[in-house]
């Protein structure tokens, strides 16, 4: 059990540094080459503005298409997850970070010979989050595989150093993205290429584990034989499930909620990199030091602020219910997110947008188990 929680706490460090020290050159590697071809275009000549607008609204819906189709190969969790439970978690898990590998190499392929490949083609990349189901899988089964191995009573503490070794990555990815784009542009990014190849190495090192260890061969082979009651039993369930849904408006709105919630988090890194950029004058290597603050104020976020709240609470909030607990810690992050929000929107100087910025990254909704 020792050297497999090791091991996942390595995979999950190599592959979350791997995959946050590259999102700041590839905007800016982006950004040259549209810049490039914007001008090439207009057949100008002398120094190239790249804060232009048409070279802006290019690269942020470049960047959003990229980041809106990830959304797809997602879809492919469940299957996976069944699949990992026959042929074992590590098995899956190293494919999941080797597509990762291949989804980001992708556009390192495309960015390299831009004279060859049309800037667009790096949409495609998702294709490759196919070969194992993206990064929904790898996460998932990181905490599949330790849920595995340790006793009930330890897996919240694992869980938490595993956040923490997650959140420590990307810290240094951030900051070492930042300074290393000061050498070469390119450089973060092949190193991010090279962490991931190394988890795809650790994850495949992991002891195997599946549900499949725990099951006898003859009934497995009995319920492998009849797949139209396998299918009778899905479709009772979906019909469970979607009427489940539909009857119950706030189950429905939350799960909306949570989408577009989602898709906001998911976002923000690429479109505050080239707001910052834009807006204060600041490289995107500077701005990937914004995102190591960020990082930052979330480890504290998590290691001091929200164990301080749920013990050091007011007694008339300690005699509340969980669910009231719960639904007044909501609505504070939700305040905090707020005015973080508006902070970056109408900052006038750079200061205060970082104040915002640190404000919408302390909320604690999303570090609740």
């Amino acid at each position: 059990m020792k050297h497999t929680v090791s091991l996942v706490y390595v995979t999950a460090f190599l592959f979350l540094f791997g995959e946050s020290i590259q999102p700041a050159p590839r905007i800016a590697i982006y950004e040259s080459i549209i810049c490039d071809r914007h001008y090439a275009d207009t057949a100008q000549n002398g120094p190239y503005d790249c804060k232009i607008a048409p070279v802006q609204q290019e690269l942020a819906f470049l960047g959003g298409i990229e980041r809106l189709s990830i959304i797809i190969p997602s879809l492919l969790a469940i299957p996976f997850a069944a699949l990992a439970d026959r042929c074992g978690h590590s098995f899956i898990l190293s494919l999941a970070v080797f597509g990762i590998f291949l989804e980001d190499g992708w556009p390192f392929i495309v960015c390299w010979f831009p004279d060859v490949f049309p800037i667009r083609l790096i949409w495609l990349h998702f294709f490759f989050c196919f070969l194992g189901g993206g990064f929904t899988v790898v996460v998932t089964l990181l905490h599949v595989i330790i849920a595995d191995v340790v006793n009930p009573e330890e897996r919240t503490k694992m869980f938490f150093r595993v956040r923490a070794a997650g959140v420590g990555a990307s810290i240094l990815g951030y900051a070492a993205s930042g300074m290393a784009m000061k050498v070469n542009q390119w450089l973060p990014w092949a190193l991010g290429l090279g962490s991931l190849c190394i988890a795809t190495v650790t994850a495949r090192m992991i002891p195997s584990t599946s549900a499949s260890n725990h099951q006898s061969a003859p009934g497995h082979s009995v319920i492998a034989g009849d797949w139209r009651l396998r299918v009778r039993s899905f479709c009772r369930k979906l019909r469970h499930t979607t009427a489940m849904l539909i009857g119950n408006k706030q189950v429905a709105t939350m799960l909306v909620l949570v989408l577009l919630c989602q898709l906001g988090f998911d976002s923000v890194p690429l479109m505050l990199a080239i707001y910052v950029s834009k807006r204060y004058e600041w490289t995107f290597a500077d701005a990937s030091f914004l995102n190591s603050l960020e990082m930052s104020v979330e480890l504290l976020t998590l290691v001091l602020l929200l164990p301080l709240l749920t013990s050091h609470l007011p007694y008339k909030l300690r005699s509340l219910c969980s669910f009231d607990k719960d639904k007044y810690l909501t609505q504070g992050s939700l305040a905090a997110l707020a005015v973080g929000t508006l902070c970056l929107g109408f900052a006038p100087v750079v200061f205060v947008a970082i104040l915002g910025k640190c404000a919408t990254c302390a909320e604690v909704t999303r570090h609740r188990p």
